[in-house]
């Protein structure tokens, strides 16, 4: 453990080491040196909570177990509470042929991202583990919870979830069997969890989507291969470089520097002129600056705005859709035009209401209003927009960004950008070998610490 925060600190430290004074943009976006804090605070977090195993007497180890894991599956539970929501609100619970892939409470996959996967792989064999219940009431709860988890993870439409589910499922019963002698009962339940299981896995392996995903396996395959070499090749020479790597949170603006002219993400920003702050939009792969209003029943807006360009054309486009965070529907757009001649302009325009506002099932749908640059190698600059309706309410809030991005929230198309998409290969990115070497010191330590619990018939180590 020590090896990793001390490998952490370091590519902290060489991640903020081209850091400037904290100003406007230090925080808002992934293409700041202060990434690396963000990227930080999640393994400091996990260290803390790790702390306390350390020093807690054995008597109270099993009561902090049991906190542990109810803290877990009321995760999952809340989680998928959220995705079985979020898929109501969209597409509906039965539709298994649409390309939509849920979110549920993870915002930080607005740029895409595994942070999903991630959590229902850790969360999952808290569920296995569960003691097998007694009470009816218990049971109903709990077969509730196991076919809702098992719907949640196949609406994932990740194949490298379904993978990594079995093979979680797998090692935990063999886990569990070596430490527990088989008996009918416990036979009974793994047949009942297989087949109530198959009940949802079928309707959903037998929609168009997941067809289409698997049949794109090696396709996205090579994509990944050719990223990963890329990714590499992004790194120095020096020594250093592959002894710590890069620094944490490295990765989107070393992408950005090094990418192919016309394949770098779009870029944001805030500044200021006179006392007024305005919002840069550059130009390169799909970025979107969303905010969720509140719904117009109106059948058309206007679109007003301050914007400036250096070069023609100078366009802002805004759409007004119902969307989820990576998910557009029934979009409307309006594209404000003005010269490129570096002076602010006021411009307005006429935009109709989305045909699809509204909602497929009992929960009405987000209304987002979103900002984009569509040309390349331009650059605009907005002092405020502001969508009017009939009554010539601004349906926006902080339109003039006058308080940041307060109630603004980026959302990019281009995953490859902002991820190196394999997790040893990420830790080698940022932390180097040392990182690699800490990696693989944490994991081997835990997996034979856990064998040890299991030679000592501790059940629970199979989680």
């Amino acid at each position: 453990m020590a090896l990793s925060v001390t490998s952490y600190l370091i590519s902290l430290f060489v991640g903020l080491w081209s850091a400037s004074l904290p100003d406007l943009n230090s925080f808002n976006n992934y293409l700041s040196p202060y990434n690396s804090v963000r990227v930080a605070k999640g393994f400091f977090w996990a260290t803390c909570l790790f702390l306390p195993w350390l020093v807690v007497p054995r008597s109270h180890v099993l009561p902090l177990r049991n906190s542990y894991s109810v803290g877990m599956l009321l995760g999952l539970a809340g989680l998928i509470f959220v995705v079985v929501i979020e898929r109501e609100m969209f597409i509906g619970l039965l539709d298994f042929d649409s390309d939509f892939r849920v979110t549920g409470t993870f915002w930080g996959m607005h740029t895409g991202g595994a942070y999903l996967d991630g959590f229902l792989v850790a969360s999952f064999p808290f569920l296995l583990g569960l003691k097998l219940p007694r009470n009816l009431w218990y049971w109903a709860l709990l077969a509730g919870l196991w076919i809702a988890a098992i719907y949640v993870i196949m609406v994932t439409y990740s194949r490298g979830l379904y993978l990594a589910i079995v093979v979680a499922a797998v090692v935990f019963l063999i886990a569990r069997l070596s430490v527990r002698r088989p008996n009918w009962r416990l036979a009974h339940i793994i047949v009942l969890g297989l087949f109530s299981a198959l009940l949802v896995i079928v309707p959903v392996l037998q929609g168009g989507y997941v067809a289409l995903r698997f049949s794109i396996v090696e396709q996205d395959a090579d994509t990944r291969m050719v990223h990963w070499k890329s990714a590499v090749s992004m790194m120095t020479d020096d020594p250093f470089s592959w002894l710590i790597g890069v620094g944490l949170g490295a990765y989107p603006r070393t992408d950005f520097w090094n990418a192919p002219e016309g394949k770098r993400a779009a870029t944001y920003r805030l500044a200021t002129e006179q006392d007024r702050s305005y919002l840069r939009l550059g130009s390169g792969s799909p970025l979107w600056m969303d905010q969720r209003i509140n719904r117009s029943n109106v059948d058309g807006f206007v679109v007003n705005a301050r914007i400036r360009g250096s070069r023609e054309p100078t366009e802002l486009q805004v759409l007004m859709c119902e969307k989820s965070l990576l998910y557009s529907i029934g979009c409307s757009s309006a594209r404000l035009s003005v010269a490129g001649d570096g002076e602010w302009h006021e411009t307005a325009v006429r935009m109709k209401a989305p045909k699809a506002l509204g909602h497929i099932g009992i929960v009405p749908r987000f209304t987002v209003i979103s900002l984009q640059n569509p040309h390349i190698a331009s650059l605009i600059d907005i002092d405020y927009v502001a969508v009017l309706d009939r009554g010539q309410s601004d349906l926006l809030t902080n339109g003039t960004f006058e308080h940041g991005l307060d109630r603004w929230f980026m959302a990019s198309d281009d995953h490859l950008a902002w991820h190196v998409k394999n997790l040893l290969l990420g830790v080698y990115f940022d932390q180097g070998l040392l990182g690699i070497f800490a990696f693989a010191a944490v994991f081997g330590f835990a997996a034979i610490r856990l064998i040890e619990q299991l030679y000592e018939g501790d059940q629970a180590a199979a989680v």
